[in-house]
């Protein structure tokens, strides 16, 4: 073997590594690669409407007169919000001394942006709407009655009305009327990521759904599209 073929030797292999490295090349641009299916972490959103309309037909043992300073209570997954104070006096008009004909109206509206565990024996899922009563005298709150409602029940039901029995203990109060709403999303729109596929029960909105112009609305997600700003 000659000095010439031996130093032309490692010319060729070189250009032969680039044509390889060439083709290797080539062929993971021709390779499309896998996309991976997007796996939602964490727990469904939803936003919660409670409307806190009366309560009504208080215990004949009760005295009445002494019920003022008056609002409920309600708490969810460590959230808690009240209504207005309002009292049940036999001068209000509102009021009767009737112990059947009594009604305190409190008509609130209190809304709740809550996760809904996976879990249904998670406390998270607990509802528990309390009547209070606030003493100026001893500067404190008083606990009269309580109402617990799952969560997974308002979900089912969607949006209905229900009168339910107050008890204190094994002690019946009153019974409250109580209007309940839930829909999916962060702002109750009907929509959340974490479900997968989309069912029937996320469609209906809590709030006004505007549709988008038709000449900004995507034909296959009937959403609203971008805008192009030109400056």
């Amino acid at each position: 073997m000659s000095l010439t073929r031996l130093a032309r030797g490692p010319g060729k292999n070189k250009g032969m590594l680039k044509k390889s490295l060439k083709g290797s090349e080539d062929q993971e641009l021709r390779v499309t690669p896998e996309t991976a299916n997007v796996v939602p972490f964490g727990d469904v959103v939803g936003c919660l409407a409670i409307h806190i309309k009366s309560c009504r037909h208080f215990v004949s043992q009760i005295n009445l007169q002494h019920y003022n300073n008056l609002y409920i209570r309600i708490s969810i997954n460590n959230i808690v919000k009240c209504t207005k104070m309002c009292s049940l006096l036999p001068q209000n008009t509102l009021y009767h001394s009737n112990e059947k004909k009594s009604i305190i109206k409190f008509d609130e509206v209190k809304y709740f942006s809550v996760q809904v565990p996976r879990r249904q024996d998670d406390v998270r899922n607990d509802i528990y709407l309390d009547l209070m009563q606030y003493d100026n005298k001893e500067n404190q709150n008083l606990l009269l009655g309580r109402v617990h409602v799952h969560l997974y029940e308002v979900i089912q039901k969607g949006c209905f009305t229900e009168e339910f029995q107050m008890f204190n203990e094994n002690t019946f109060i009153c019974r409250v009327e109580v209007e309940f709403m839930f829909s999916y999303g962060n702002f109750g729109y009907g929509f959340s990521h974490q479900l997968k596929p989309l069912q029937k029960i996320v469609e209906p909105s809590m709030f006004m759904n505007i549709a988008p112009p038709p000449e900004r609305t995507d034909p296959v997600t009937i959403v609203l599209t971008d805008l192009r700003i030109y400056l």
